[in-house]
């Protein structure tokens, strides 16, 4: 494992971390992260909620697609696909099907071979099968696939939860991505403590999964590319903002209009803090806050009765 640390450059010589991450088939319960997330002082807001059953299912469903097998006696090839059928407030219904495809790729029959009825009043999950003869095995694996994701979706957080948890934690600590394409981050010197506190986390997350982060030498071309990667984080979190701010129809709701103002005070306390940092007045960020800050204002508000 990596960390700051390692490298013995002094904090008055760094002016922060380069960060990026890798999440492989987490294996954590959410009482496990939470308590991780505790230990290890990173934010507790940052912590998904528990899985849900109904969730669970979903998630079995995105995960149990089976593409390219052989099938016996044929040149063909088969495709298990998962397609969505019903959702109601009382129940989820999907199907499993099976596509046979020639060498070329062309679809030559598409049948239903498993019918998935999840009911949420119960959180039961019923289960029907159609026998197809020849193929009645590799419906019995794609089948006992889906219900082990499906157990293990109940017990542990999605990858992609994890994730979101995890870039959580980098906004709240004011990091940005200096690589629009591959997810690399900087991070603040000021969060040292949280940036190895995450490479811990991920640590115990399972084989494949690492955070890793990297000094960054306080230089006049690293303050260049820190600074450029700034402007156009800021640019880009500010026109969204606008951009949303213009599609508002009628009056808001006093909560929707403090959720704009809380998004508006993020984007500043970025500013504040990277302002200083590279030295150089940000000119259109400055504008681009003055305009937030203008719409916001004159944005009609509901009064509270």
């Amino acid at each position: 494992m990596s960390n700051p640390i390692d490298y013995q450059v002094p904090d008055e010589l760094t002016l922060g971390y380069i960060a990026w991450y890798t999440i492989t088939k987490p294996e954590i319960t959410h009482e496990e992260l939470s308590g991780l997330v505790a230990d290890l002082g990173l934010d507790q807001g940052i912590v998904p909620p528990e899985p849900r059953i109904a969730d669970a299912f979903k998630r079995a469903c995105r995960y149990s697609e089976r593409k390219g097998l052989d099938l016996p006696g044929s040149e063909n090839k088969g495709n298990f696909l998962i397609r969505a059928v019903a959702q109601t407030p009382t129940e989820i219904e999907r199907h499993m099907v099976l596509e046979v495809v020639d060498p070329e790729g062309r679809t030559l029959t598409y049948q239903t071979v498993v019918e998935f009825k999840f009911v949420r009043s119960t959180n039961v999950l019923k289960v029907s099968r159609t026998r197809v003869g020849e193929y009645d095995p590799l419906v019995e694996d794609s089948l006992n696939m889906f219900m082990e994701n499906f157990k293990q979706a109940t017990v542990f957080i999605d990858a992609q939860l994890i994730r979101r948890t995890i870039r959580c934690q980098l906004d709240a600590m004011l990091a940005f991505p200096v690589r629009r394409q591959g997810s690399v981050y900087f991070i603040p010197q000021k969060e040292k403590t949280k940036t190895l506190a995450l490479e811990l986390l991920c640590t115990k997350l399972g084989p494949g999964s690492a955070f890793h982060s990297l000094p960054l030498v306080d230089t006049t071309k690293q303050r260049e590319m820190v600074h450029a990667a700034f402007e156009d984080e800021l640019h880009e979190e500010s026109t969204q903002l606008i951009s949303e701010m213009k599609r508002v129809k009628g009056e808001l709701t006093p909560r929707a209009w403090a959720a704009y103002r809380e998004k508006l005070r993020h984007i500043r306390d970025k500013y504040n803090e990277y302002a200083g940092l590279v030295e150089t007045e940000i000119t259109q960020a400055s504008f681009e806050l003055d305009v937030i800050e203008r719409k916001l204002l004159a944005l009609p508000v509901k009064r509270q009765k």
